[in-house]
């Protein structure tokens, strides 16, 4: 592995004169010179946000017309930003001597550096924007980015913000390093209006050649992986090429990645339910006191960037492989290319993402089937991990001339406070932390995600029936593409290719692959992937299943090779990287079917019945009528849901506590309302505050047993615990205990 730039430390090439006071002569668009006043009037001029003012004079007269305009400037001064070099200057010394108070250092390859600044000098001579795309986890991101954007010498870029971070006193100082600050729902009466500047804004800004930076995911991850892309302000950029009001940009996705996170401790109470502080100058003045009172050892910041490309070409070669004029897209056809480019900005920052020592530990720990793991083994498990790592094509950032134990031990400070340790005859760390070391092991899911759904899809087929021998590819393929179905807000899914030596496709799985029912007599109440999927579900599948038969995490009948042979169903005779990958992907499916159990425990009279009360045939049927058609608030079915968790797992029913996470959930939620199983209903009081209700789809309520169809087929994925029960399909009493739950 090459040596590693640490930009808190390393002078480069262009800053031998004097660092921060060289900013002027940055690659890109000089910001200091632009006439930001000027760009305020010319985004109040565009055509775009005139259209709006010229509805409301049709709808309402000059009058509304005029306290509109009035109401886009007030809006403008707030949203546009600026750049003075006395306080980037002032900052970036500050970051300086402050930065290493908290971190080691922020690294970066050597060939990202050469790769950012060819791109910066291609983008200056075309006079057009660098996009920047970062993964978000931390707050620390903003300032990460910029400051290493001073250091390789690229203009800096002007940085999307919520408005949450616009605070008295703060919201001044970082409006002249760049940032702008947008609401976080671009709704409401003045929705249009507000549209409309935001982009109005982002084409000045890339008429002039500034670079820009948000972030895709929209909020900061508070589980460690990558978020599903937003598509608002990506739209909008990519919709000034499609219109051609701009002539090009360049995309730059870049992955940020902590050996510790500053705010751990926050998430692991927010994913336990708690309510997300709102930023305020107390609170800000709390944690700077708190961080910088004492010395602390974050780790390192490590940035990668990514391969940038012309937003235009990729216009261009997608539209032309589907026929398409690029000027006249449909408004379906601009949503689909959107999403497109979106997820070639995730699935790059993937690929770039570097993990960490500390994710290596993390993802041992919580993985081990034991109760804690000794040193000796821990040490030999994280350089297996590593290698695995590497295998399947991911980054890792472990210092090659440095001893392993030297390097675990580091990560195992960094990590102390979510691991036990016990001095026996050696030391043995056991898990203390779930949910925080979850956020670490999530940092390197995407690299094996795809073998993980297939490894969860072949142990499902092992569950089902004890005593089968094999599976064919066929139905396995069937059973992968409903398990990464089921997980599809969870996960950033590769877009995959295959090798041109590899057999096709129609050689490898029959075109019909057969869709058997769950069990005899049942139906399918999981759905198969949407038609448009079926090729990449291919592609993906057939690369894991290859890979994993050549490490033998799978075996292939060699009397039949379209014929995949079952392990044991005891653990203990499994391969390492069969038990490995399944243990990567059992807490979001216990997660999902926790979700689609308390369903049941809210919803159907059977089991909200109290104990000693009539169950339902012996209820009224206008008892069953009130329950299946309840409304429930969704922030109180969540904060249900986790107390229902926290039972489950003390009881045993429930085997990672990371299954109780609420972003887990949420994403869960996600899914069965766009399954059909339950549906969300905002509800409008006396006062226009909308608050949002759960209910059971119009189709589950008709069929209650659709509900206990849907709970049996999650459950068939979850791993098979000692505590759980295959002959009831849920536990009554449970059930009640989630409907009882009260907070």
């Amino acid at each position: 592995m090459a040596a590693a730039l640490n930009l808190l430390k390393d002078k480069l090439p262009h800053e031998a004169a004097g660092g921060f006071d060289r900013f002027n002569d940055a690659l890109g668009c000089n910001v200091y010179k632009v006439d930001w006043e000027a760009l305020k009037e010319d985004v109040l001029k565009s055509k775009k946000v005139q259209r709006v003012f010229d509805k409301e004079l049709e709808r309402k007269g000059k009058a509304a017309r005029r306290a509109m305009i009035a109401h886009a400037k007030s809006i403008v001064a707030g949203l546009t930003s600026g750049f003075s070099s006395y306080t980037v200057s002032a900052l970036g010394t500050l970051c300086d001597v402050l930065a290493p108070q908290l971190y080691r250092g922020v690294y970066m390859e050597p060939k990202d550096y050469e790769r950012l600044r060819s791109l910066a000098r291609g983008a200056e001579a075309a006079k057009s924007s660098l996009i920047f795309l970062p993964s978000h986890k931390s707050h620390v991101d903003y300032i990460a980015l910029q400051y290493m954007l001073h250091r390789v010498g690229v203009s800096p870029a002007s940085i999307a913000a919520g408005d949450n971070l616009n605070i008295p006193g703060v919201g001044g100082i970082l409006s002249r390093v760049g940032a702008f600050f947008i609401r976080r729902s671009f709704g409401g009466a003045d929705g249009e209006l507000y549209c409309a500047l935001v982009a109005a804004y982002l084409q000045e800004l890339m008429k002039r050649g500034v670079n820009i930076e948000f972030f895709p995911e929209g909020g900061r991850s508070r589980a460690g992986k990558l978020l599903q892309p937003k598509i608002g302000l990506l739209g909008m950029i990519t919709s000034h090429i499609l219109q051609d009001e701009v002539q090009d940009a360049v995309i730059i996705p870049v992955s940020v990645q902590y050996d510790k996170l500053m705010e751990g401790g926050d998430y692991a109470k927010e994913l336990l339910g708690a309510k997300k502080q709102k930023e305020s100058v107390t609170g800000l003045m709390n944690q700077t006191h708190k961080l910088l009172g004492s010395r602390h050892d974050l780790g390192g910041i490590h940035v990668r960037i990514g391969d940038g490309f012309s937003l235009r070409e990729y216009i261009m070669t997608y539209t032309a492989r589907r026929s398409l004029d690029y000027r006249s897209l449909l408004p379906a056809r601009k949503v689909a290319l959107f999403k497109s480019v979106a997820y070639k900005v995730m699935d790059n920052m993937n690929h770039v993402s570097v993990v960490t020592a500390t994710g290596i530990i993390a993802t041992v720990m919580l993985t081990a089937r034991g109760r804690g793991v000794g040193r000796t083994e821990l040490i030999a498990k994280c350089e297996w991990l590593r290698d695995e790592i590497v295998r399947n094509g991911g980054r890792v950032f472990w210092p090659s001339a440095v001893p392993s134990k030297v390097v675990v031990d580091n990560a195992l400070a960094l990590l102390g406070d979510y691991l036990s340790s016990e001095r026996l005859l050696e030391p043995i760390y056991s898990v203390k932390n779930h949910l925080q070391l979850s956020f670490y092991r999530n940092t390197l899911v995407h690299i094996f995600v795809e073998k993980a759904i297939v490894a969860a899809a072949l142990h499902s087929v092992m569950r089902e029936d004890a005593t089968k021998r094999s599976v064919s590819r066929a139905e396995l393929l069937r059973r992968t593409g409903v398990l990464s179905n089921l997980l599809k807000t969870e996960f950033v899914y590769r877009a995959g290719t295959l090798p041109e030596a590899q057999p096709s496709v129609e050689q490898r799985v029959p075109a019909t692959a057969p869709t058997p029912c769950p069990a005899e007599g049942a139906k399918q109440e999981l759905p198969n992937p949407p038609k448009g999927v079926e090729s990449q579900l291919l592609k993906n599948f057939n690369i894991a299943t290859d890979a994993m038969v050549a490490s033998k995490a799978l075996i292939l009948d060699p009397s039949n090779p379209d014929e995949i042979l079952l392990f044991s169903t005891d653990p203990e005779l499994w391969s390492q990287e069969f038990t490995f990958l399944c243990m990567l992907v059992w807490p979001y499916i216990e997660s999902y079917w926790l979700c689609i159990a308390g369903v049941l425990g809210v919803f159907t009279p059977k089991l909200a019945a109290g104990p000693g009360e009539a169950e339902e045939e012996d209820k009224p049927h206008n008892h069953r009528e009130k329950q299946v058609d309840r409304l429930v608030r969704e922030e109180t079915f969540m904060r249900q849901l986790q107390t229902f968790g926290l039972n489950l797992f003390h009881l045993g029913n429930l085997t990672f506590f990371e299954a109780i996470s609420a972003e887990y959930l949420k994403h869960a939620v996600a899914t069965y309302i766009d399954f059909g199983a339950v549906r969300r209903r905002n509800v409008v009081d006396i006062t226009k505050t909308s608050t949002a209700y759960i209910e059971l789809g119009n189709e589950h309520k008709v069929d209650i047993q659709r509900l206990y169809a849907l709970e049996e087929q999650v459950k068939t994925f979850r791993r098979q615990g000692k505590c759980q029960s295959e002959t009831q399909s849920f536990p009554s009493h449970l059930a009640r205990l989630a409907f009882r739950s009260k907070m």
